[in-house]
């Protein structure tokens, strides 16, 4: 997951926050984004939210009673996935720590069993 950005899934609906240019929150490592999901996710339950579509094309919302969240890490896990978050913010290159975080885990794979699935909202 190169997502820097706040996300995770709400009653099972993936929902992300965003700032400008998608750069909500620029600057901050791993344990500060998974701190800041805890605490817009984790506040949310018994609440209703409105959420809004990221494509200018549907511009549309729809109103959300929120009885569950579970970030990503979770669900992916819950379903027998490995998963690694290498938070890189959009539109810049990513920080060499996390380029060398993730060649260090590439040469950790058996290359005859695995299947990497990248999640960005670039693709």
């Amino acid at each position: 997951d190169l997502r820097q950005e706040s996300h995770g899934f709400l009653n099972g609906i993936p929902v992300s926050w965003y700032g400008n240019d998608n750069e909500q929150n620029i600057g901050m490592n791993l344990a500060e984004v998974e701190a800041d999901e805890q605490q817009r996710f984790g506040n949310l339950p018994g609440t209703t939210i409105t959420a809004y579509s990221s494509d200018s094309k549907k511009a549309r919302s729809m109103e959300i009673p929120v009885e569950t969240w579970m970030m990503e890490k979770e669900l992916a896990e819950s379903e027998g996935f490995g998963y690694l978050r290498l938070p890189a913010t959009d539109h810049e290159w990513a920080d060499p720590e996390l380029i060398d975080e993730f060649i260090a885990f590439v040469k950790t794979l058996d290359t005859d069993h695995v299947w990497l699935h990248y999640h960005c909202k670039a693709g």
